[in-house]
């Protein structure tokens, strides 16, 4: 695509395709365009967060593993052993009601 002669335009659509670190503009840029105020954001799930979880761990890993590096890559080893787990441990949360009775 072609540069735009519109430097604000493109702010714009660099920070609708989050290409746009808006976190290094400079305060006066930032508070003049307020880029965070049209950015788009999903909403929380849990699957997409596992998901990603799940790519950065493999990206890590990919990484330890070009460097020779041994052992666990993980940078969230009991998070992520919880959420390999989760389906599993969701009856857990009926315990309490159980042990009630």
């Amino acid at each position: 695509s072609k540069p735009s002669p519109n430097p604000q335009l493109t702010l714009f659509t660099d920070d609708l395709n989050e290409r746009l670190d808006t976190k290094a503009l400079p305060a006066e840029e930032s508070k003049l365009l307020a880029p965070e105020l049209w950015r788009y954001r999903h909403a929380f799930s849990l699957g997409h967060f596992a998901a990603q979880l799940g790519r950065d761990e493999e990206a890590t890993a990919a990484l330890a593993k070009k460097r020779g590096d041994i052992g666990d890559s993980a940078k969230f080893p009991v998070l992520s052993r919880f959420l390999s787990a989760e389906e599993s441990l969701r009856p857990l949360r009926y315990l309490p009601d159980v042990l009630r009775f």
